[in-house]
């Protein structure tokens, strides 16, 4: 630090640039990732989302319970 300023080398300058482009890139993957749909706003896939929608509507009766011991998925998910 030199009279209150900050002196950054060249070397570090380009890593710190160079880092702010690969952060740049990533984030316009993840907005292409979520503009495509390709997740929901709920954070699934259309898939899963339109599943849980469907489940929700399905009567108490056909509802699934876990007590708890072993596998969830062997449970509930397979049990269909």
């Amino acid at each position: 630090m030199s009279n209150g300023k900050i002196v950054v080398n060249s070397t570090t300058a380009r890593k710190i640039v160079s880092s702010l482009q690969e952060l740049k890139e990533e984030v316009a993957s993840l907005k292409k990732i979520l503009t495509d749909r390709v997740i929901t706003e709920n954070g699934f896939t259309p898939d899963l989302e339109n599943r849980v929608v469907a489940s929700s509507k399905e009567p108490v009766s056909k509802s699934k319970d876990w007590n708890g011991k072993g596998s969830f998925t062997a449970s509930v998910i397979k049990d269909r």
